[in-house]
């Protein structure tokens, strides 16, 4: 083989590398070496439960909520555990608490939120599978910080609320608290689309809207809003797609409940994305009050992140013409995909994905501010995560800290048994908790370069390099074990690269290609 063909192949070589080799991301404080495996109980339904939502308390510790559940029923399944991973005794029954409403026997959970005061509220739907004329109900539990049921919210700690208005059966599909600790639902009913607000005792407040709920008619049962959020003193609802042909929509309320004139056309617009047939799923509120939503074609296809301005208008700045890619190599990635953001605006995205010879796995993203892939984040601005049975996570959220946890299931066996399952990530390698050092230690000449870089400084400090576009794609990353990088394969134009210290220092530096 020619020196060239060499290269080639050494580079493609390199790039696999990048790809599958950042273990070393996961925190070893937390679990075992960043992973917590556990069945809710063992002895219930196999020990099949997964988690839908996480929540951190003032102290750090984690509440984990989902679902335990066989082919006949499903009960809620919550959990706390401490700031290493570890099941918190001190909570509920050794750490768990197993949630029903009265007789129902399919009990779905899809939120859990931490009021200021500690106390925990999780929210999803109940009915009783038995008995086809029982309706299904949005259904709330609050707790106290030691996980007993709080008797201040509606006697009990337990709500079942039909929808008012129609007074129709509900499924409850997301939550959100405000300031004042009210607390909003959003989801479908036979005839609607529907967003409904509690009062901090539980009862339905009757100032929203005049009869507590806000309501848009449609005449598919199966879609409905999907998420809600807080912007400010303004409440963001998302919607599935209203038809087989139509966008997703974005609502924004006022405080009273009635749409926000100022928001779209008179408080409504349709999310900008294509196919205009893909499903909403998530949704997070930037700090800059830009609206963040995100749509998949189906369970194993295209997922899409989108941006709108405070104001509704699509932003065109975010990612390619609104709509950033989000494919690696051979890797296809599907279902769809959670996200949060950071103090600083920076979306985190986790999602499943698939190679050619469907080998599964579980992605991270960091994206900047303009939801361009933030390839500084982790080469290739994604870690996966591959297990013998699979694993996937349906919720995130970052740290003050800023490591990233991820939570959802892992398949134990071939027979689709599920746990509960964790990562943290550490904020590898240029995360918050990482400084930017002074470029004079490190230099490359010649510059500009045509095929070779020559590297000079303390190269025995330096652990890995990585070479940044214009744009912020990652162009090329390895560790750096000699004193040359190899350039040949660059396009012509002006790059940052990145020298990351054994100790995680960055040292940038700044040359051209010619």
């Amino acid at each position: 083989m020619n020196t060239n063909g060499m290269k080639y192949l050494l580079s493609i070589v390199l790039c696999i590398c990048c790809i599958c080799g950042n273990a070393q991301v996961l925190d070893s404080a937390f679990g075992t070496n960043g992973r917590v495996v556990v069945p809710f109980d063992a002895s219930l339904f196999k020990g099949n439960s997964e988690i839908y939502s996480i929540a951190l308390q003032t102290d750090g510790k984690i509440i984990a909520v989902g679902n335990t559940y066989d082919t006949t029923a499903m009960s809620i399944a919550i959990m706390r555990f401490t700031t290493a991973g570890i099941v918190d005794s001190s909570f509920g029954a050794n750490g768990r608490i197993l949630q029903t409403f009265d007789t129902c026997d399919i009990n779905g959970v899809v939120k859990v939120l931490v009021q200021q005061d500690d106390k925990i509220v999780i929210a999803g739907t109940s009915n009783i599978k038995k008995d086809v004329t029982q309706r299904s109900c949005f259904s709330v539990a609050r707790y106290k910080k030691d996980g007993s049921l709080d008797s201040t919210f509606n006697g009990s700690g337990l709500v079942k609320v039909n929808v008012p208005l129609v007074n129709t059966k509900g499924n409850c599909r997301s939550a959100a608290l405000q300031a004042d600790g009210k607390m909003l639902l959003a989801g479908r009913c036979a005839t609607g689309m529907v967003v409904m607000r509690l009062l901090d005792n539980g009862g339905i407040d009757s100032t929203f809207n005049n009869d507590g709920i806000f309501f848009i008619p449609i005449s598919d049962p199966e879609e409905g809003f999907s998420q809600v959020a807080v912007s400010g003193n303004k409440i963001i609802a998302f919607g599935d797609r209203v038809s087989q042909t139509a966008s997703n929509v974005l609502w924004q309320l006022k405080q009273d409940g009635t749409p926000d004139s100022s928001f779209g056309t008179n408080g409504m617009v349709a999310a900008q994305w294509s196919p205009s047939s893909l499903y909403g799923n998530e949704l997070c509120i930037l700090p800059d009050k830009r609206i963040v939503i995100s749509g998949f074609e189906s369970w194993f296809m295209s997922t899409t992140i989108t941006a709108h301005n405070a104001d509704g208008t699509p932003d065109a700045n975010f990612g390619v013409n609104g709509l950033p890619g989000m494919r690696v190599g051979d890797w296809t990635i599907g279902t769809p995909a959670f996200f949060t953001a950071d103090e600083h605006g920076r979306i985190y995205s986790t999602c499943a994905g698939y190679d050619n010879s469907l080998h599964y796995a579980v992605f991270l993203f960091r994206h900047n501010i303009n939801g361009t892939i933030d390839s500084t984040f982790s080469p290739y601005g994604v870690y996966i995560e591959a297990g013998k049975f699979g694993e996937y996570a349906r919720t995130i959220i970052v740290q003050k800290d800023g490591k990233v946890l991820l939570a959802g299931g892992k398949y134990i066996s071939y027979t689709n048994e599920v746990n509960f399952y964790l990562m943290r990530f550490n904020t590898y390698p240029l995360g918050i908790a990482d400084k930017h050092t002074a470029t004079t230690r490190m230099s490359v000449y010649p510059n500009p370069a045509h095929e070779q870089l020559n590297v000079t400084g303390d190269l025995k400090a330096i652990k890995s390099y990585t070479i940044i576009n214009t744009v912020g794609q990652t162009i090329q990353y390895s560790e750096l074990t000699q004193n040359t990088i190899d350039i040949f394969m660059l396009p012509t134009g002006v790059y940052t690269i990145y020298f990351k210290g054994k100790s995680g220092e960055v040292y940038p530096v700044r040359f051209s290609k010619n």
